[in-house]
């Protein structure tokens, strides 16, 4: 296993100064903390850890969280274990760790393993220093015999490299496919369409549409914050939501009532992106999940640019991952970085990925004029 635990931590809080004042953004994981991630007990952390732990934190003597849970996952998890350390990576990334955020020079952690039932079986090592959780996982990979002994253990780095990718759900509370007869998906349709709620919608442009409050208020804190506490709201049977079309706040309800998108086809990326949008202001949050997967679905070397520049403009760290992840796996996208293509936006961000590269084009040659 990893060797040592607990230590000093580096970057474990940033600040920022205002006036005379130093306000702490993020707050450093404590010793039990470090525990319940190499634990895979996420649950635990988001119940009694702090709001604005840093979950990115650079640790000595433990790496970071990403790399201390992937360790213990691999190596340590017994079978019925295997889908909680797999949610929990999965919840660190949604935390705010990243898997590209490299660990301290002079990290202690070397995770070492070896088959103790098998007498010839060596000891193998994996340093951590000056490597980010993906660089990581793959040297583990790697380094895994090609036996039937390590099989399993090779399956899970798989696992954790497709959860990386986000193309694997979380198994508690995921958006898993269910098939629904289309007689019920029918029966949301027509109470949506018949517009006859308790509630008036009123949107942009002054179009008008009415929802049944009860269905509003179930599927987002935000607005049952408005029907809970005696608001304005509440007492003419109205919300004001003059930044919204028709036509998106429209297909957010349809979502809601079926899960289904409206009409045949499927919708283009910008679709997806303006329902998104208004799904994480109002913290429709079982849609966002939703409309995350379908925009990663389509995520490939064509749709990389538009939806890294959505995620950088929506500060959506899982989107984000997802096209880092992309990036750095893929020699097209690198070249394209290397020869000067992409905005400066997206540069900016694919720094990151491709530390070792300027990133600038070559100079072009100068002309002598006779």
């Amino acid at each position: 296993g990893a060797q040592g635990s607990g230590g000093s931590s580096v970057g474990a809080s940033a600040s920022r100064e205002r006036g005379d004042l130093v306000v702490f953004d993020s707050q450093p994981l404590a010793e039990w903390q470090w525990k319940a991630i190499e634990s895979g007990d996420h649950m635990v952390l988001e119940k009694y850890g702090h709001s604005k732990c840093n979950y990115d934190e650079k640790s000595q003597q433990m790496g970071q969280p990403l790399i201390a849970c992937l360790e213990k996952y691999i190596f340590k998890a017994s079978t019925q274990e295997r889908d909680k350390f797999l949610n929990c990576l999965r919840w660190l990334v949604m935390k705010g760790a990243d898997p590209l955020t490299e660990a301290i020079d002079d990290c202690r952690v070397v995770i070492s393993y070896q088959k103790r039932n098998d007498p010839e079986d060596k000891t193998k090592r994996v340093p951590v220093a000056g490597k980010n959780t993906l660089h990581v996982l793959y040297d583990i990979r790697d380094s895994l015999p090609a036996t039937d002994s390590w099989m399993e253990e090779r399956n899970r780095c798989r696992r954790a490299l497709e959860l990386f990718s986000d193309r694997m759900p979380v198994q508690k509370g995921s958006s898993a496919t269910v098939e629904v007869p289309e007689k019920v998906v029918a029966f949301w349709e027509t109470l949506l369409e018949e517009n006859n709620g308790d509630l008036e919608v009123k949107l942009a442009e002054g179009a008008t549409m009415k929802v049944h409050s009860g269905i509003l208020k179930s599927c987002s804190p935000v607005f049952r914050a408005m029907f809970d506490h005696n608001m304005q709201e509440k007492q003419q049977h109205s919300v004001s939501l003059p930044n919204i079309n028709e036509a998106d706040f429209r297909e957010l309800m349809n979502l809601v009532h079926t899960g289904c998108w409206s009409g045949d086809e499927d919708p283009p990326l910008s679709r997806l992106f303006d329902i998104l949008s208004v799904a994480d202001e109002y913290s429709v949050d079982h849609i966002s999940e939703l409309l995350r997967e379908r925009i990663q679905d389509r995520l490939n070397v064509d749709t990389f640019e538009s939806i890294l520049e959505f995620a950088i403009n929506m500060s959506d760290l899982e989107l984000k991952s997802a096209c880092f992840t992309l990036a750095s796996a893929n020699v097209d996208i690198k070249e394209r970085f290397a020869e000067g293509h992409f905005s400066q936006q997206i540069r900016t961000e694919l720094r990151r990925v491709f530390p070792k590269l300027s990133g600038s084009p070559p100079p072009s040659k100068r002309r002598r004029h006779l």
